[in-house]
């Protein structure tokens, strides 16, 4: 489990006796001894949504051969290994996420664009190539939007080439999704005028 306070005082209360941190609790007890003293981060206390965060402790980190764990979260989802984090669970698989719901991490995007300005007609080449999704829900497909109202359709590719004919600022962007269809984007500006301009 990971219990969490926000206010100092009392980390876990049960039959009426506070302990003021899950140690004490442990040592009095002999419970909870792989058990979690930290903010679990979820992702809205607020409006009640208990999904994981990215930093959270709970990531990761669950016994999976506790006597009543599910193999799927409260969504129905299975273990989803964060490859970013260490897997310090127990039991089969050692990545499954402590509490309700697994964490779902959304791809991390890098754009990069050559040229990124000269005369027209220039073609500009926009690649996504460097991008990964840091968990075992890989990349699925690429959109491209070239900011000039041309949009290519979603593709495996994580390249794509388009040719600008008018002057102008526009703006490249792309949408990468995973297999989960968590989505995240990244944008770079091309200037197409007379003569091409020195990097920023």
């Amino acid at each position: 489990n990971v219990f969490w306070n926000s206010a100092p005082g009392t980390a876990v209360k049960v039959n009426l006796v506070r302990y003021p941190t899950l140690q004490d609790y442990a040592a009095a007890t002999s419970q909870e001894a792989h058990g979690i003293g930290a903010d679990p981060l979820f992702l809205d206390t607020g409006s009640g949504d208990l999904h994981l965060s990215a930093g959270s402790p709970a990531i990761d980190a669950a016994d999976a051969g506790a006597p009543g764990f599910s193999p799927e979260d409260h969504d129905g989802r299975l273990p989803v290994d964060l490859t970013s984090v260490p897997n310090t669970g127990a039991g089969t698989p050692s990545y499954a996420d402590r509490g309700a719901y697994e964490y779902d991490a959304p791809p991390m995007v890098t754009l990069s664009v050559s040229p990124w300005s000269g005369p027209p007609p220039l073609v500009v080449t926009a690649d996504a190539s460097g991008s990964d999704d840091p968990d075992s829900t890989p990349i699925a497909f690429y959109a491209f939007d070239f900011g000039d109202g041309t949009m290519a359709d979603p593709q495996l590719d994580a390249i794509a080439t388009h040719t600008y004919g008018a002057f102008g600022t526009y703006t490249i962007t792309v949408t990468v999704t995973d297999t989960e269809g968590l989505s995240s984007i990244a944008t770079k500006s091309v200037t197409v005028s007379a003569s091409a301009l020195l990097p920023p």
